[in-house]
């Protein structure tokens, strides 16, 4: 099941700073990510919801729809 965008940034960005970064002194200060994603977007009440995940395989077969890619650049401080 695909997971709403705000859902896969925010996994994705946890996954980016290591578990003992307060106690280490490490920092991440900026984050640069492009990663194949399928994309569904779902209609609510009130608007839609966009779904987004990585693809279910890394192979492509007739009934799969192309991945599109999800670009993600972060950067704190506003360098």
């Amino acid at each position: 099941m695909r997971r709403e965008l705000w859902e896969l940034i925010t996994d994705i960005l946890d996954s980016t700073t290591p578990q003992d970064a307060a106690l280490s002194g490490i920092r991440v200060n900026s984050v640069d990510i492009n990663l194949p994603v399928e994309v569904q977007a779902q209609s609510t009440e009130v608007g839609f919801r966009l779904l987004v995940d990585t693809p279910r395989s890394r192979w492509r077969e007739g009934i799969n729809e192309r991945p599109t890619r999800l670009t993600i650049h972060l950067v704190i401080g506003g360098e």
